[in-house]
């Protein structure tokens, strides 16, 4: 199954996950999203890229949220309202001349169901801050 996250929109700073029960992992309480394929849209109008993948997105999802939590980020409790879950974590890393860097990224995720959901990523490194957006639908199962 290939990575519905390989589009270039996530920083290992992006995406927090799905709770699963796996020893070390710590519960985070967002939606279950079915594995199959997905059809993922990064952009918007004529800079949209889209993409159709066969993924698990919450199984990747928490593995994004493993990763974040090895390279020592501070990751805030996720916040829930309605059918929008926000998570927000800092990190700092040394660019390539050895000087630390402060980045906070904040990721709202609005789910419609366990087939469709968008993420709008406000990154912010420095005085900087960019936003990217991704809308996914799973669209089937996966091919045999």
């Amino acid at each position: 199954m290939r990575s519905c996250w390989r589009l270039g929109i996530v920083l290992p700073l992006v995406l927090p996950a799905i709770a699963l029960a796996a020893p070390g992992r710590t519960p985070v309480d967002v939606p279950t999203l079915r594995p199959g394929m997905w059809r993922l849209e990064k952009g918007e109008g004529k800079q949209a890229v889209a993409v159709s993948r066969c993924c698990n997105p919450s199984e990747e999802l928490l593995q994004q949220f493993d990763r974040l939590r090895q390279a020592g980020a501070r990751v805030a409790p996720v916040k829930r309202r309605g059918n929008t879950w926000t998570f927000e974590a800092e990190i700092t890393m040394q660019d390539a001349r050895g000087h630390d860097v402060h980045g906070r990224t904040v990721t709202r995720m609005t789910v419609r169901g366990a087939t469709a959901y968008s993420l709008r990523i406000d990154n912010y490194t420095g005085e900087k801050k960019t936003t990217q957006t991704l809308t996914a639908t799973r669209t089937g199962e996966c091919p045999k």
